[in-house]
């Protein structure tokens, strides 16, 4: 990959985590990027760094989903930058084994989802204290339908919003097999 559609991959992949119109899927990563308004950057050299990524759109991913919406100069500069896509890449290659790690520590399936008087439901607590992880959260949403549930229930007007969309961005890019998922958490609580 050449610095220009690194610039065109880091655009698009943006886009889809901070503009509410753009979906990367739906435009095929697709962007209106000119060879000409990437010549003009000055920070060109950084797309350049970028491509030499061995997984750029992975690398991109990571970053927007862990990191806290960061700029390609910080993407390229961060030493949490690589972590970011570490993580991501052993999230995503041990996924069954991270969900079921997660699953299990919930004592109470139905009660973990639960919204009393408007506050974050058990298992969301345990995703902002940092103790499961947010593709738990998704694929729970995937199986059970939570986040419809909870944008009805949680008064919370800060913290829910942007996990939600954060959540919802990501979940394209999340691929795992529906099925698999469901008897793992079937065989938890059953």
């Amino acid at each position: 990959m050449d610095a220009f559609e690194a610039y065109k991959q880091y655009l698009a992949i943006k886009m889809h985590f901070n503009d509410g119109k753009y979906d990367y899927f739906t435009y095929n990563g697709k962007t209106n990027a000119s060879k000409h308004s990437f010549d003009v950057r000055k920070d060109k050299y950084y797309f350049h760094k970028l491509a030499k990524q061995k997984d750029v759109n992975n690398f991109i991913v990571a970053n927007l989903v862990y990191g806290n919406d960061p700029y390609v100069v910080e993407m390229i500069n961060n030493e949490d930058c690589d972590e970011y896509y570490n993580k991501f890449m052993r999230i995503k290659e041990s996924l069954s084994y991270v969900f079921r790690n997660d699953m299990q520590k919930i004592d109470d399936f139905n009660g973990s989802l639960a919204v009393e008087d408007g506050q974050h439901p058990d298992i969301l607590r345990k995703y902002l204290k940092g103790e499961i992880e947010l593709e738990t959260l998704i694929i729970l949403d995937s199986l059970v339908g939570c986040f419809n549930h909870w944008n009805k229930k949680i008064s919370d007007p800060i913290v829910w919003p942007s996990l939600y969309t954060k959540a919802t961005k990501y979940k394209p890019f999340l691929s795992f097999d529906r099925d698999k998922f469901k008897k793992i958490l079937v065989a938890l609580f059953k």
